[in-house]
């Protein structure tokens, strides 16, 4: 048994309300019911009996919250069964294994059920199966059956990190334990870890444990008075040593099982020295031995038998027969408290009736237990400590109007006992702000942004709280054709499984790379196959961005791709570069199977291959809906049939496609698909095609349609007729061969685009020539990655031609050997031509955008944002001029004086250093609404020597503009000064303003208390950003305002600036070892700071514990850098960090500014209490 549990979000809700963590749950996502206070009870999951027939043994795993349970059934065969939710089902065929399965041993893997057994069929030697789908049964065996020399009991599996081991008991070795790890090397896939029978003497019952990789086994050593010994292998020196004292026990042992917990092996067995009571020990490396007892040894009421351990969150759990309950079930846990340190967990002797083989697995807190119901005909049971009186579970989501709904599974007793529902602690109003109907409670009232607890208090029930946050995992959007989810991140595209809705709609915003999801099985598809098969349903437009980083490598797996399964759908106006994609069955560069929808404006390219049947280059079987205007450059391959380039099986429409990558397969092999059952119409395909038999160019099998569709003879290596018409490889690329096909708005026909063959339009680019008052340059059309031919250089009359730019402001210049993969305009540049000692009149420029250049003399308007203008008069610059305006936002260390901002403030930048030759106008808008009745504006500028803000004379207000004359650039803003005096004004002498942005956030409370203790400030417009990025220097400059180190720092020596406002408390932060530079020397004080570095700061400055961790006990552990896992772990462990939605820590997301405050008044508040 392992324990793989991941936290459920009931687990991180209940974290979040007791240290105000980090948001993340969705509005229109699923939450579950959080509960105040619980009455404790064992509830059958699913019926009692369920096996339905006499069982001999049975172990049992939970997975992501769902039970399995492995038994050797009535016919003596292995069977695995899983609880969907409402009824216990097989997993794959009952009774898979070949013959008789004896000591039965079960291991979860990323959902996939393990199990091994003494094989019947097989001398009784180790037969290990997986759960794969495919086959008679479902279940294959992981290397040879019968992987063990010779005969073998007592098997113990754990599957590491989708690595098999199992352990037992060799009787080809004298009885001894044995170790094997599959490698999928040799004979049988299998070998010894260290040696054989690396017990020092006869070993009964071993269990195994995994910890980080390394292998414990605890056994009963026969050899050793049937006292427990404990061995764990050492990589380093590969071999076998024992853990403490061999024969560590008081006495003898039966029913040794282990659990190793950070590093920590915990022992339970039944002490023979303690009456045959339950013990528990640990391994401290202390005392005679190096193990102590877990409480009092023999801690449990009476005699036990068919004892299992399991320890959650270092708290050890044991499930055992308890004779001193008639042989009924009892489940104890460690507490510190009472006689013996352990307690009963709900009531003793729980069971109906007498069991046998007891298994415990402690998933979110919640144990379950498993055993052999003689009460049930010696059938299969499976409990779980519920609450009892529990209200119904809530979700919560808006409904049509907006309005936010919590929704429950009706239950009229409850709904009428509901007396109050609360957001936080204010109590709402029934009729004004919430409805009760059957089913659903609406909230009326309009919810501000942030975390919301609503509270529903019913008499005599549980206080039931649904917790949720006003915002959701994309960038925007509602999921309507209107307002579609807005994506912009691999993560928030790995999101989308959470939304199979039918008719919800997606756009991606940006390229996505998935490359960090390429360990072990790599990329998930994006489907459920929880209850049943449930295909993506709604509409993603792509929005020509594209996807790289694609790698699946899941060879026992069905619907494999970027989807798994779509249905009804639409999937546009995307690319997929370099997919790296090994399933079983149904496997596509796109989408594993798709039932019906459109697939539309989608290219492929890399490589897909299955070990079984319907392997496509972007579908794997289309078994319904309509593909058109898409390419797949893909090399698919297959074992099995029924492989194509495009598609593996078709049964729907295929339109204005084509496929240029090879086709490998046994049968029904083609280039654009290996079976068609469908509509192929206007379509090629030009790959080489390789095949045992029933292959073709075009499609190895044709049972539907096919009009128009061509393929190359040549280039395929195929010739066959009557299923898509072969050409030589120049009538492919002949614009004749292709009658009836559009060449308006489809296809394309060049020569120098894809080597001449057919190109869709779509997948070409424009680049756009802007003359800039010069003569007129013709577009160019690129293929996609292709090159822009330079055209004849313009002409303008008194100027001559400067060359092409990639922008207006003239700053890039292009060059025609760059890849062009979206559409470009290129801007013309100009000089102007000297004449005999005078040069042509030029007229004024304006521009708008914040950037303007002007010839030598000549005159022209800046603005941005309209905002703040600049006008330039003739004659002002001898030279050739550059203006650049930015507004600013990291402004906070400007205003050390608390000066009143009623501007933004605005950086204006020239291309030379020297005055103007004459005043240029400089006028700023200014919010009037930020002055008093005595307090008037005026213009400033930023003195970078003095440090200090600088009036300018001559001010001019009209309205809520103000003008100034202005000979240089600079740093530019509005501030309000004394009306009557014109002095500068500041906060002191005024009221504080609230920052403007914070309210209702969930971070809200810490982040005014972080202002009131000067740990921070807000922005100069009155707003803090919470949900901004926090850069590595803001970062450094808050943490050294909380901890106010009294060193000075070290000196710094990074390569880059660093800014003035942020020099000092990074210079303490290097000194205190909490931050370090780049390899190449520099630290880049703007950049942001990602979760994983925050937390390994945070980390150095509580002085935690850092050491390297077996798990951090997120669900993307396997995310998580392992230099960083130690700090992560120890700042859980300490309260400072919790994790996002689905208990994800997201080590790649990049950190916010209220997350940094938060974890950083933790901290504090950690301090404190030592």
């Amino acid at each position: 048994m392992q324990d793989r549990g991941v936290r459920t979000l009931a687990l991180m809700l209940a974290m979040l309300l007791a240290i105000g963590g980090f948001p993340g749950l969705l509005a229109s996502s699923d939450v579950k019911l959080y509960a105040a206070e619980t009455v404790q009870v064992w509830q059958e999951v699913g019926d009692a009996g369920f096996s339905g027939g006499y069982i001999s043994t049975i172990t049992m795993s939970v997975y992501e919250g769902t039970p399995y349970v492995a038994l050797r059934d009535q016919n003596d065969k292995a069977t695995v069964m899983r609880y969907d939710g409402s009824s216990w089902t097989t997993v794959g065929s009952a009774g898979f294994s070949v013959s008789y399965a004896s000591d039965l041993s079960m291991s979860i893997y990323d959902g996939v059920p393990y199990v091994a057994y003494s094989d019947g069929g097989n001398d009784y030697k180790t037969t290990v199966m997986k759960y794969t789908g495919a086959g008679a049964t479902g279940w294959e065996a992981v290397g040879s059956a019968g992987l063990s020399e010779g005969l073998a009991q007592y098997q113990s599996l754990y599957v590491y990190e989708g690595t098999p081991y199992v352990a037992y008991k060799d009787w080809q070795r004298d009885g001894r334990a044995t170790v094997m790890k599959y490698t999928g090397a040799g004979t049988t896939g299998w070998e010894a870890v260290g040696s054989t029978g690396f017990s020092t003497g006869r070993a009964d019952e071993p269990s195994l444990y995994m910890d980080e990789g390394t292998p414990y086994v605890a056994y009963t050593d026969l050899d050793n008075d049937d006292k427990a010994t404990v061995m764990k292998y050492d990589e380093d020196n590969g071999e076998w040593i024992t853990v403490g004292s061999a024969g560590f026990s008081a006495g003898t042992t039966l029913d040794p099982s282990i659990h190793v917990y950070e590093g920590t092996p915990y022992v339970a067995y039944k002490d023979g020295q303690q009456e045959d009571r339950a013990t528990v020990m640990k391994y401290t490396g202390e005392g005679a031995t190096g193990w102590e007892a877990v409480g009092n040894e023999g801690f449990s009421l009476g005699i036990i038998s068919n004892l299992s351990l399991f320890v959650y969150e270092d708290t050890p759990y044991t499930a055992f027969k308890d004779w001193q309950n008639g042989g009924k079930a009892t489940v104890m846990k460690y507490t510190g408290a009472g006689a013996t340190g352990w307690e009963v967990v709900g009531n003793a002797g729980f069971s109906a009736g007498e069991i046998y083989f007891t298994s415990i697995y402690v998933y979110d807190g919640t144990p379950y237990v498993a055993y052999k119901d003689v009460e049930n005909s010696f059938s299969a049971t499976v409990m779980r400590l519920d609450i009892q009186n529990a209200p119904p579970s809530l979700t919560a989501s808006r409904n049509a109007d907006g309005k936010m709904e919590i929704a429950f599974e009706e239950d009229e007793a409850w709904r009428g006992a509901i007396a109050a529902v609360k957001d936080g602690t204010e109590l709402l109003s029934a009729g004004t702000d919430y409805n009760i109907d059957a089913g659903k409670i609406t909230i009326l009232k309009e919810l501000s942004e942030g975390m919301h607890f609503i509270g529903i208090e019913a008499d005599g029930y549980v206080n039931a709280t649904v917790v949720f946050a006003l915002s959701n995992d994309f960038d925007s959007g509602m999921g309507t054709a209107s307002d579609p989810f807005q994506v912009a991140s691999a993560e928030q595209f790995d999101a989308i499984r959470k939304y199979l809705e039918p008719n919800l709609y997606f756009e991606l915003t940006s390229d996505i790379d998935l490359s960090g999801y390429q360990d072990g099985d790599g990329w998930e598809p994006i489907m459920s196959v929880e209850g049943g098969l449930t295909p993506f349903q709604g509409h993603l437009d792509g929005n020509g961005h594209i996807i790289t980083g694609l790698t699946i490598n899941r060879p026992g797996a069905n619907a494999v791709g970027l989807f798994g399964a779509v249905d009804k759908g639409s999937i546009t106006n995307m690319r997929l570069e370099n997919v790296n994609i090994v399933g079983a069955a149904y496997v596509g560069g796109l989408v594993g199977g798709i039932f019906g929808g459109t697939i539309s404006g989608i290219y492929v390219t890399g490589s897909v291959s299955g070990s079984f049947s319907n392997v496509g280059g972007m579908i794997g079987s289309v078994l319904g809906g309509t593909i058109s205007n898409s390419y797949a450059e893909v090399n698919a391959s297959g074992i099995g049939n029924e492989v194509g380039g495009l598609a593996g099986t078709s049964r729907g429409v295929i339109s204005n496609s084509y496929a240029s990558g090879s086709a490998t397969g046994a049968y029904f092999v083609g280039g654009l698909a290996g079976t068609n059952l469908g509509k192929i119409e206007n379509s090629y395909s030009i790959g080489a095609v390789t095949g045992s038999g029933n292959s073709g160019g075009l499609v190895g099998v044709n049972e539907g349609s096919i009009e128009t569709s061509y393929y190359d003879q040549e280039t395929s290596g195929q010739s066959d007729t009557g299923k898509g018409e072969g050409k030589t490889t120049s009538e492919m690329k002949t614009l004749g061969t292709y009658d009836g096909w559009d060449y308006e708005e489809v296809w394309g026909l060049n020569e120098l685009i894809h080597t001449g063959y057919p190109y869709l339009q779509w997948t070409m680019q424009t680049v756009h020539y802007d003359s800039n008052g010069g003569s007129v340059i013709g577009d160019q059309v690129v293929a996609y990655r292709g090159n822009a031919t330079k055209p004849a250089d313009p002409t303008r009359t008194g100027y001559s031609f400067g060359g092409w730019y990639t922008d207006s402001g003239f700053k890039l210049p292009f060059d025609f050997s760059t890849s062009i993969t979206s559409d470009l305009t290129l801007y013309a540049k100009w000089k102007v031509i000297s004449s005999g000692g005078g040069e042509p009149t030029i007229g004024p420029v304006t521009s708008d955008n914040g950037k303007l250049q002007l010839l030598a003399g000549q005159a022209g308007e800046v603005s941005l944002d309209g905002s703040i203008t600049i006008a330039v008069p003739a004659d002002a610059a001898p030279q050739e001029l550059k203006i650049t305006i930015e507004r600013l936002t990291d402004t906070q260390h400007l205003f050390a004086k608390k000066e009143i901002l009623v501007s933004s403030v605005f950086e204006v930048l020239k291309n030379f250093p020297e005055k103007f030759g004459k005043a240029v106008t400089l006028t700023i808008v200014f919010d009037s609404s930020r002055l008093n009745s005595h307090q008037t504006a005026a213009i400033f500028y930023y003195d970078e020597t003095a440090k200090a803000w600088v009036k300018v004379s001559g001010g001019k207000i009209s309205g809520n503009r103000i003008s100034v004359p202005v000979d240089h650039f600079t740093k530019f803003a509005v501030l309000a000064v004394d009306s009557v005096t014109g002095e500068l004004v500041t906060e002191t002498a005024s009221e504080e303003k609230d920052l403007i942005d914070i309210s209702g956030h969930w971070a809200e409370a810490a982040i005014k208390a972080a202002v009131q203790e000067g740990i921070i400030k807000g922005y100069e417009d009155g707003t803090f950003k919470p949900n901004a990025a926090v850069t590595r220097a803001e970062f450094a400059v808050m943490l050294m305002n909380a901890l106010k180190p009294a060193d000075g720092g070290d000196e710094l020596r990074f390569t880059d600036s660093l800014p003035s406002w942020a020099r000092p408390s990074i210079a303490q932060a290097v000194k205190a070892g909490i931050v370090n530079g780049y390899e190449d020397g520099s630290f880049r004080p703007g950049a942001s700071i990602i979760r994983t570095e925050l937390a390994v700061m945070i980390a150095r400055a509580a002085g935690a514990d850092t050491k390297e961790a077996a798990s951090t006990g997120f669900a993307d552990d396997s995310l998580i850098p392992v230099w960083a896992k130690g700090s992560i772990a120890a700042v859980k462990q300490l309260g400072l960090v919790n994790g996002r939605s689905g208990n994800r820590f997201a080590p790649d997301d990049t950190a916010t500014r209220a997350e940094a405050v938060m974890i950083i008044m933790n901290l504090l508040h950690v301090q404190e209490r030592k």
